[in-house]
């Protein structure tokens, strides 16, 4: 539905930017600004391949009908299985974006997984997933996240996250105005459909 509403604006010469994550829409696809989620996901494999021992490994995602997340997902996934085979990358809980669903989440991943080496929260919720780790005392665990928030910044700080892929926020603002701005200036169509891919900003406790 969100691809033909997209085709029909595009139809009336109306552009589509979509943010985060990509909107493909066949011929009339909307112009993107946001973050390569693939190369997202595989930097969230690698760093945790290197700086964690080999073993199970889980990932917490929001919801799969969000493109980038998925991409997430198949770019960690893609890692691990080409680079890092001796992990193992447990099938994913979702926690719909909801704090207390991601809470739930991470204690039902610990109990099932009492080995589990690391932990990719690519999802929302994250402040749910701070507080189960808070109270479970897992300090072993390789705990990475995205976008550097209040919650986050706090979690890298007392050791409960240990690496944040983060989104340049002033940059996605600017790349978005200049997007649209490009389009009513040149009119031309193919300004619609341009893609900025920004930068990953990456977090650790001794960066901040």
């Amino acid at each position: 539905e969100v691809s033909q509403a997209i085709a029909r604006l595009r139809q009336r010469d109306i552009p589509v930017f979509a943010l985060l994550s990509e909107l493909p829409a066949g011929g009339h696809s909307a112009g993107f600004i946001g973050q390569d989620a693939r190369k997202m996901g595989r930097t969230a494999g690698w760093a945790m391949s290197q700086m964690t021992q080999p073993g199970p490994v889980g990932i917490i995602t929001g919801s799969h009908r969000y493109v980038c997340q998925e991409l997430y997902e198949i770019g960690f996934r893609g890692y691990f299985r080409e680079k890092a085979p001796q992990f193992s990358v447990i099938e994913p809980i979702f926690s719909q974006e909801e704090a207390t669903l991601a809470a739930q989440a991470t204690q039902a991943l610990l109990e099932a997984e009492p080995h589990l080496t690391g932990l990719y929260v690519a999802g929302g919720g994250i402040e749910g997933v701070v507080a189960t780790l808070r109270a479970s005392g897992r300090g072993d665990l390789f705990v990475l996240g995205h976008d550097l928030t209040a919650t986050t910044r706090g979690a890298l700080i007392d050791g409960t996250l240990n690496m944040l892929l983060s989104l340049p926020r002033r940059e996605l603002a600017e790349r978005t105005v200049d997007a649209m701005m490009d389009w009513f200036t040149s009119k031309n169509r193919l300004e619609g459909t341009r893609q900025f891919i920004l930068p990953i900003d990456i977090y650790t406790p001794e960066s901040l």
